[in-house]
């Protein structure tokens, strides 16, 4: 549940998945991921923005989550192959809901490089697109080999919403 919003998510599990699961971890409550990624997405409105547009990067898919006018739009997960399935879904999207691609504030986080053809036509089409930074998330030196901590926000929501 995101009782803030008054919304309930059901989602299901495979009945064996879910026993074997909770036999071997009785004290974990299994959360999906869209219901912490909202939690996540309420706790982090300090401030109202009309339009607003949050991008977790996984491998070969990214969840998608959309504010306009202090409402939820979408929750949605897009599966894709290249830089241009991303770009083609997320200006589908925007189309379909009628958001202002000059006023709509963007943060990306997940596994995206900040040298990649995907930032880069983010920042062609996007005027406010950004980088979600974790700050909790420290490196032990500022060697080149590290992962910028954008990297990891996706995978510390759902502790961090629980």
């Amino acid at each position: 549940d995101v009782h803030q919003w008054e919304l309930h998510n059901i989602y299901g599990w495979k009945p064996e998945l879910l026993s074997l699961i909770s036999s071997k971890f009785p004290q974990v409550r299994n959360i999906q991921f869209s219901t912490a990624g909202l939690r996540s997405l309420f706790k982090s409105l300090s401030f109202e923005k009309e339009q607003w547009m949050k991008v977790y990067f996984y491998k070969n898919a990214f969840h998608l989550l959309v504010l306009k006018d202090n409402q939820l739009q979408l929750s949605q997960t897009f599966n894709f192959e290249t830089p241009q399935d991303i770009i083609y879904n997320i200006l589908n999207v925007v189309d379909r809901l009628k958001l202002d691609l000059a006023s709509i504030s963007v943060d990306v986080s997940g596994l995206l490089d900040a040298n990649s053809e995907t930032w880069s036509e983010f920042n062609k089409f996007f005027v406010t697109v950004s980088l979600e930074e974790c700050p909790s998330i420290g490196h032990p030196s500022k060697s080149e080999d590290h992962l910028p901590s954008h990297y990891y926000t996706p995978f510390l929501i759902t502790p961090r919403c629980v």
